[in-house]
């Protein structure tokens, strides 16, 4: 059986043990506050990956990884999805995105902090509390 780049890649982060998602985690919470000034390149891609999103009316959506929340009102928008959830693995990261992106959203973004490769799908009931999915 051989693996593909994709599998070689990630069994070789499974198996690294300096590799710890809450420290990465933690690191990103710590630069929340300075992140979305120096991510150029990040926002670059972002608007990109935007622009090929198709025009549509969808009841919810999803922003994984969502970061500080950044891009998360414009796909909203972009979606005109009638609630979205933004989920990210730092909690720093999340807790600054509900801080600084919720207005304006009349309760229509939900942030919750979870790990997209372990997700299980939950019913939110309360918009724009700040959750953790585990």
């Amino acid at each position: 059986m051989s693996l593909t780049a994709s599998n070689k890649s990630e069994q070789m982060i499974e198996q690294d043990p300096a590799f710890d998602k809450r420290q990465v985690a933690e690191s990103f919470g710590r630069a929340a506050e300075s992140y979305d000034k120096v991510a150029h390149f990040q926002r670059d891609v972002g608007y990109r990956l935007l622009g090929l999103i198709p025009e549509n009316d969808y009841e919810n959506g999803m922003d994984l990884g969502c970061g500080t929340g950044y891009f998360t009102p414009e796909l909203r928008a972009k979606l005109n999805v009638k609630q979205l959830l933004g989920m990210d693995l730092s909690e720093g990261m999340v807790t600054y995105a509900y801080e600084h992106r919720s207005a304006g959203c009349n309760s229509s973004i939900v942030w919750a902090v979870g790990d997209a490769e372990n997700l299980s799908l939950i019913h939110i009931s309360e918009p724009t509390r700040l959750r953790r999915i585990s």
